[in-house]
Protein backbone atom coordinates (compact mmCIF):
# COMPACT_ATOMS: atom_id res chain seq x y z
CA UNK A 1 0.00 0.00 0.00
CA UNK A 2 1.43 2.86 -0.70
CA UNK A 3 2.31 5.54 1.49
CA UNK A 4 -0.49 8.12 -0.15
CA UNK A 5 -3.04 5.64 -0.09
CA UNK A 6 -2.52 4.95 3.70
CA UNK A 7 -2.71 8.89 4.23
CA UNK A 8 -6.14 8.48 2.63
CA UNK A 9 -7.67 5.52 4.55
CA UNK A 10 -6.21 7.09 7.87
CA UNK A 11 -8.28 10.38 6.86
CA UNK A 12 -11.12 8.08 6.38
CA UNK A 13 -10.87 6.09 9.23
CA UNK A 14 -10.67 9.69 10.97
CA UNK A 15 -14.32 10.71 10.18
CA UNK A 16 -15.93 7.51 11.54
CA UNK A 17 -13.42 8.25 14.81
CA UNK A 18 -15.19 11.54 14.56
CA UNK A 19 -18.57 10.22 14.09
CA UNK A 20 -18.38 8.00 17.16
CA UNK A 21 -17.46 10.77 19.38
CA UNK A 22 -20.14 13.45 18.46
CA UNK A 23 -22.50 10.86 18.33
CA UNK A 24 -21.87 9.94 22.12
CA UNK A 25 -21.09 13.40 23.39
CA UNK A 26 -22.58 16.14 20.90
CA UNK A 27 -20.40 18.67 18.60
CA UNK A 28 -19.96 20.84 22.09
CA UNK A 29 -18.07 17.56 23.64
CA UNK A 30 -15.09 18.48 26.19
CA UNK A 31 -12.85 16.75 24.04
CA UNK A 32 -13.13 19.74 21.48
CA UNK A 33 -12.20 22.43 24.02
CA UNK A 34 -10.01 20.66 26.72
CA UNK A 35 -8.93 17.40 25.64
CA UNK A 36 -6.48 16.75 28.55
CA UNK A 37 -9.57 17.56 31.10
CA UNK A 38 -11.71 15.17 28.79
CA UNK A 39 -9.67 12.45 29.25
CA UNK A 40 -9.05 13.17 33.12
CA UNK A 41 -12.93 12.61 33.29
CA UNK A 42 -13.63 9.59 30.95
CA UNK A 43 -14.45 6.42 33.81
CA UNK A 44 -12.37 4.21 31.81
CA UNK A 45 -8.84 5.48 31.20
CA UNK A 46 -6.00 6.64 33.37
CA UNK A 47 -3.89 9.56 31.70
CA UNK A 48 -0.67 9.40 33.03
CA UNK A 49 2.02 12.96 32.58
CA UNK A 50 5.72 11.75 33.39
CA UNK A 51 9.20 11.57 32.27
CA UNK A 52 10.71 13.46 29.23
CA UNK A 53 9.75 12.95 25.57
CA UNK A 54 12.60 10.81 24.79
CA UNK A 55 11.85 8.26 27.89
CA UNK A 56 8.22 7.98 26.85
CA UNK A 57 7.94 4.65 25.12
CA UNK A 58 6.11 4.56 22.03
CA UNK A 59 5.61 2.89 18.81
CA UNK A 60 4.22 6.26 17.59
CA UNK A 61 5.47 9.49 15.41
CA UNK A 62 4.64 10.97 18.59
CA UNK A 63 5.75 11.45 22.12
CA UNK A 64 3.17 9.34 23.99
CA UNK A 65 1.93 5.54 24.40
CA UNK A 66 -0.93 3.68 24.88
CA UNK A 67 -2.26 0.57 26.81
CA UNK A 68 -5.25 -0.88 26.40
CA UNK A 69 -7.29 -2.27 29.56
CA UNK A 70 -5.65 -6.11 30.41
CA UNK A 71 -9.09 -7.02 31.41
CA UNK A 72 -12.73 -5.74 32.32
CA UNK A 73 -11.71 -4.85 35.56
CA UNK A 74 -8.72 -2.41 34.33
CA UNK A 75 -8.45 0.77 33.01
CA UNK A 76 -6.69 1.82 29.69
CA UNK A 77 -3.78 4.11 30.29
CA UNK A 78 -2.51 7.16 27.91
CA UNK A 79 0.89 8.25 28.67
CA UNK A 80 2.62 11.63 27.99
CA UNK A 81 5.81 13.84 28.62
CA UNK A 82 5.81 16.11 31.37
CA UNK A 83 8.08 18.14 29.33
CA UNK A 84 5.87 18.59 26.39
CA UNK A 85 4.50 21.99 25.57
CA UNK A 86 0.72 22.65 26.46
CA UNK A 87 0.16 22.47 23.02
CA UNK A 88 1.70 19.25 22.07
CA UNK A 89 0.52 17.35 25.08
CA UNK A 90 -2.88 18.10 23.75
CA UNK A 91 -2.19 16.38 20.52
CA UNK A 92 -0.41 13.55 21.88
CA UNK A 93 -3.63 12.83 24.27
CA UNK A 94 -5.76 13.34 20.94
CA UNK A 95 -3.64 11.02 19.40
CA UNK A 96 -3.21 8.36 22.24
CA UNK A 97 -7.00 8.52 22.75
CA UNK A 98 -7.87 7.97 18.66
CA UNK A 99 -5.98 4.37 19.71
CA UNK A 100 -8.10 3.93 22.20
CA UNK A 101 -11.13 4.67 20.13
CA UNK A 102 -9.91 1.77 17.65
CA UNK A 103 -10.47 -0.86 20.89
CA UNK A 104 -14.09 -0.73 19.87
CA UNK A 105 -15.46 -3.05 17.36
CA UNK A 106 -17.03 -1.03 14.73
CA UNK A 107 -13.75 0.97 14.32
CA UNK A 108 -11.47 -2.17 14.99
CA UNK A 109 -13.40 -4.01 12.23
CA UNK A 110 -13.66 -0.97 9.76
CA UNK A 111 -9.27 -0.52 10.22
CA UNK A 112 -9.05 -4.55 10.08
CA UNK A 113 -10.36 -4.29 6.38
CA UNK A 114 -7.08 -1.86 5.29
CA UNK A 115 -4.02 -3.85 4.17
CA UNK A 116 -0.98 -2.53 6.74
CA UNK A 117 -3.65 -1.76 9.09
CA UNK A 118 -1.43 -0.63 11.91
CA UNK A 119 0.25 1.83 9.37
CA UNK A 120 -3.93 3.05 8.89
CA UNK A 121 -4.26 3.48 12.59
CA UNK A 122 -1.33 5.47 13.06
CA UNK A 123 -2.45 8.04 10.28
CA UNK A 124 -6.15 8.02 11.55
CA UNK A 125 -4.44 9.10 14.94
CA UNK A 126 -2.64 11.89 13.28
CA UNK A 127 -5.89 13.08 11.40
CA UNK A 128 -8.53 12.74 14.40
CA UNK A 129 -6.00 14.80 16.34
CA UNK A 130 -5.42 17.41 13.56
CA UNK A 131 -9.69 17.82 13.08
CA UNK A 132 -10.10 18.34 16.83
CA UNK A 133 -7.58 20.48 16.83
CA UNK A 134 -7.64 22.49 13.79
CA UNK A 135 -10.87 22.50 11.87
CA UNK A 136 -10.43 23.29 8.20
CA UNK A 137 -12.06 26.66 8.04
CA UNK A 138 -9.25 27.90 10.11
CA UNK A 139 -6.34 26.26 7.68
CA UNK A 140 -8.01 27.59 4.80
CA UNK A 141 -7.58 31.02 6.02
CA UNK A 142 -3.99 30.63 5.92
CA UNK A 143 -3.13 28.12 3.41
CA UNK A 144 -3.54 28.99 -0.29
CA UNK A 145 -4.87 27.50 -3.15
CA UNK A 146 -1.38 26.47 -4.49
CA UNK A 147 -0.45 24.77 -0.89
CA UNK A 148 1.66 25.73 2.23
CA UNK A 149 4.63 27.70 2.96
CA UNK A 150 6.65 27.23 5.78
CA UNK A 151 5.36 30.64 6.39
CA UNK A 152 1.88 29.50 6.16
CA UNK A 153 2.49 26.46 8.65
CA UNK A 154 3.85 29.09 11.50
CA UNK A 155 0.57 31.66 10.49
CA UNK A 156 -1.51 28.26 11.37
CA UNK A 157 0.16 27.87 14.96
CA UNK A 158 0.36 31.90 15.75
CA UNK A 159 -3.53 32.04 14.51
CA UNK A 160 -4.55 28.58 16.15
CA UNK A 161 -4.22 26.52 19.67
CA UNK A 162 -2.89 23.83 18.19
CA UNK A 163 0.75 22.11 18.16
CA UNK A 164 3.15 22.32 15.41
CA UNK A 165 2.90 18.90 14.56
CA UNK A 166 -1.16 19.46 13.95
CA UNK A 167 -0.10 22.34 12.00
CA UNK A 168 2.41 20.06 10.04
CA UNK A 169 -0.42 17.52 9.67
CA UNK A 170 -3.22 19.70 8.36
CA UNK A 171 -1.05 21.59 6.18
CA UNK A 172 0.55 18.64 4.54
CA UNK A 173 -3.00 17.77 3.04
CA UNK A 174 -3.20 20.67 0.89
CA UNK A 175 0.38 19.64 -0.83
CA UNK A 176 -0.37 19.43 -4.34
CA UNK A 177 2.92 17.31 -5.12
CA UNK A 178 4.39 14.55 -3.59
CA UNK A 179 6.38 16.23 0.00
CA UNK A 180 7.17 16.24 3.58
CA UNK A 181 6.84 18.82 6.25
CA UNK A 182 9.22 18.80 9.10
CA UNK A 183 9.41 20.47 12.29
CA UNK A 184 13.16 20.61 13.70
CA UNK A 185 14.24 21.53 16.63
CA UNK A 186 17.95 24.05 16.81
CA UNK A 187 20.46 21.54 16.95
CA UNK A 188 19.02 19.40 13.87
CA UNK A 189 17.06 16.71 15.37
CA UNK A 190 13.25 15.89 13.78
CA UNK A 191 11.16 16.22 16.10
CA UNK A 192 7.98 15.61 14.18
CA UNK A 193 7.08 14.83 9.97
CA UNK A 194 4.56 14.55 8.11
CA UNK A 195 3.84 13.80 4.35
CA UNK A 196 1.77 14.03 1.27
CA UNK A 197 2.27 11.50 -1.53
CA UNK A 198 4.64 8.46 -1.58
CA UNK A 199 7.32 10.46 0.20
CA UNK A 200 9.32 8.92 2.76
CA UNK A 201 10.45 11.01 5.26
CA UNK A 202 13.37 11.31 7.85
CA UNK A 203 12.25 9.07 11.43
CA UNK A 204 11.81 10.91 14.49
CA UNK A 205 14.38 11.75 16.41
CA UNK A 206 16.92 11.73 13.01
CA UNK A 207 19.07 14.24 12.49
CA UNK A 208 19.00 16.75 9.31
CA UNK A 209 21.61 18.65 10.77
CA UNK A 210 23.79 17.83 7.94
CA UNK A 211 21.43 19.23 5.32
CA UNK A 212 21.19 22.38 2.85
CA UNK A 213 17.72 22.91 4.65
CA UNK A 214 18.82 22.84 7.96
CA UNK A 215 21.69 24.72 7.23
CA UNK A 216 19.79 27.44 5.44
CA UNK A 217 17.12 27.83 8.27
CA UNK A 218 19.81 27.96 11.00
CA UNK A 219 21.43 30.81 9.52
CA UNK A 220 17.90 33.03 9.55
CA UNK A 221 17.47 31.46 13.29
CA UNK A 222 18.36 34.73 15.23
CA UNK A 223 16.00 37.04 13.12
CA UNK A 224 13.35 34.15 13.33
CA UNK A 225 12.92 34.87 9.60
CA UNK A 226 13.54 32.16 6.93
CA UNK A 227 14.94 31.19 3.40
CA UNK A 228 14.24 28.50 0.35
CA UNK A 229 16.26 26.64 -1.83
CA UNK A 230 17.06 23.18 -3.35
CA UNK A 231 18.45 20.17 -1.23
CA UNK A 232 18.70 16.86 -0.03
CA UNK A 233 18.31 15.17 3.59
CA UNK A 234 20.21 11.52 4.71
CA UNK A 235 18.66 9.34 6.12
CA UNK A 236 19.52 7.00 8.74
CA UNK A 237 20.66 4.46 6.57
CA UNK A 238 22.80 6.67 4.27
CA UNK A 239 20.88 7.09 1.35
CA UNK A 240 19.41 10.10 0.29
CA UNK A 241 16.44 11.73 -0.45
CA UNK A 242 15.81 13.84 -4.12
CA UNK A 243 16.96 17.26 -4.57
CA UNK A 244 13.95 19.01 -3.04
CA UNK A 245 12.21 22.27 -3.27
CA UNK A 246 12.59 23.30 0.28
CA UNK A 247 11.39 26.72 2.13
CA UNK A 248 11.69 26.93 5.98
CA UNK A 249 10.68 29.27 8.92
CA UNK A 250 11.04 29.85 12.85
CA UNK A 251 8.33 28.95 14.46
CA UNK A 252 8.63 29.39 18.50
CA UNK A 253 11.82 27.88 18.62
CA UNK A 254 11.69 25.38 16.05
CA UNK A 255 12.11 25.17 12.28
CA UNK A 256 9.81 24.67 10.08
CA UNK A 257 10.78 22.55 7.02
CA UNK A 258 8.14 22.34 3.99
CA UNK A 259 9.81 20.05 1.18
CA UNK A 260 8.48 18.94 -1.97
CA UNK A 261 8.40 17.68 -5.46
CA UNK A 262 7.79 19.64 -7.95
CA UNK A 263 5.48 23.28 -8.05
CA UNK A 264 6.34 24.43 -4.57
CA UNK A 265 3.45 27.53 -3.37
CA UNK A 266 6.52 29.85 -2.98
CA UNK A 267 7.88 29.91 -6.47
CA UNK A 268 6.36 31.25 -9.45
CA UNK A 269 7.83 28.34 -11.37
CA UNK A 270 9.17 24.67 -10.83
CA UNK A 271 10.46 21.91 -13.01
CA UNK A 272 10.05 18.40 -11.07
CA UNK A 273 12.95 18.04 -8.59
CA UNK A 274 15.81 15.87 -10.52
CA UNK A 275 13.97 16.92 -13.86
CA UNK A 276 12.06 13.57 -12.70
CA UNK A 277 8.78 12.53 -13.88
CA UNK A 278 6.49 12.56 -10.76
CA UNK A 279 5.81 9.97 -8.96
CA UNK A 280 2.89 7.18 -9.19
CA UNK A 281 1.21 8.91 -5.81
CA UNK A 282 -0.17 11.79 -8.27
CA UNK A 283 -2.34 9.04 -8.56
CA UNK A 284 -5.92 8.80 -7.31
CA UNK A 285 -9.09 6.31 -6.36
CA UNK A 286 -11.98 8.33 -6.60
CA UNK A 287 -14.78 7.44 -3.71
CA UNK A 288 -18.00 8.49 -6.11
CA UNK A 289 -17.04 6.20 -9.29
CA UNK A 290 -14.52 4.03 -8.17
CA UNK A 291 -11.85 5.80 -11.44
CA UNK A 292 -8.54 5.28 -11.10
CA UNK A 293 -6.55 8.43 -12.68
CA UNK A 294 -3.97 10.52 -12.74
CA UNK A 295 -4.43 13.48 -11.13
CA UNK A 296 -4.03 16.98 -13.67
CA UNK A 297 -6.49 19.28 -11.73
CA UNK A 298 -7.69 20.09 -7.82
CA UNK A 299 -11.14 21.77 -7.47
CA UNK A 300 -10.60 25.16 -6.64
CA UNK A 301 -13.06 25.14 -4.07
CA UNK A 302 -12.27 22.31 -1.88
CA UNK A 303 -8.84 21.76 -3.04
CA UNK A 304 -9.30 17.87 -3.61
CA UNK A 305 -8.50 15.88 -6.80
CA UNK A 306 -11.18 16.44 -9.29
CA UNK A 307 -11.46 12.85 -11.13
CA UNK A 308 -12.37 12.66 -14.78
CA UNK A 309 -16.31 12.38 -14.26
CA UNK A 310 -16.32 15.59 -12.17
CA UNK A 311 -16.08 14.42 -8.61
CA UNK A 312 -14.59 16.23 -5.95
CA UNK A 313 -15.38 16.73 -2.33
CA UNK A 314 -18.13 19.20 -3.36
CA UNK A 315 -20.00 16.59 -5.15
CA UNK A 316 -19.69 14.55 -1.62
CA UNK A 317 -21.43 17.27 0.56
CA UNK A 318 -24.77 15.94 0.13
CA UNK A 319 -23.84 12.44 1.48
CA UNK A 320 -24.10 11.39 4.63
CA UNK A 321 -22.19 8.53 7.25
CA UNK A 322 -24.25 5.81 8.25
CA UNK A 323 -24.05 5.88 12.00
CA UNK A 324 -23.84 1.75 11.79
CA UNK A 325 -21.90 0.84 9.07
CA UNK A 326 -19.51 4.40 8.55
CA UNK A 327 -20.21 4.32 5.31
CA UNK A 328 -20.28 7.40 3.07
CA UNK A 329 -23.01 7.67 1.24
CA UNK A 330 -25.49 9.43 -0.74
CA UNK A 331 -28.42 11.40 1.14
CA UNK A 332 -31.00 10.00 -1.07
CA UNK A 333 -30.46 5.98 0.41
CA UNK A 334 -31.50 7.45 4.09
CA UNK A 335 -34.60 8.13 5.33
CA UNK A 336 -35.62 11.61 6.21
CA UNK A 337 -34.96 11.52 10.14
CA UNK A 338 -32.99 8.36 9.73
CA UNK A 339 -29.09 8.09 10.42
CA UNK A 340 -28.91 4.88 9.54
CA UNK A 341 -28.67 3.78 5.63
CA UNK A 342 -31.87 2.00 4.13
CA UNK A 343 -28.92 -1.35 3.69
CA UNK A 344 -28.64 -1.45 7.53
CA UNK A 345 -32.26 -0.44 8.11
CA UNK A 346 -33.10 -3.58 6.12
Amino acid sequence: MSRETVRHNGVEQAGRMLAIVRAAYEDDCRLFSDPLGFLRAEDDIDLVVTGTESSVATDCSIAGHYRPAASDTERARVTIATTSSPRRKQFTALHEYGHHLQQFDELADAVAEYPDDALVEEAACDAFAAAVLLPSDVVDRHVGARGPTAASVKDLYDGSVASRAVCAIAASQRLVMPGVILVVDVDGIVTFSTTRGDFVPPKRLSSIADSEMFRTARRHYDTGGGASGRGRFTYRTGSQSANLYFDTAWCDGYAIVVATDASPAWASFAVPADDRIVSSALYEDCDVCGANYRVTLRCSTCREPRCPNGHCACTRAGERTCTRCFLRLPATQFVSGSNECDECRN
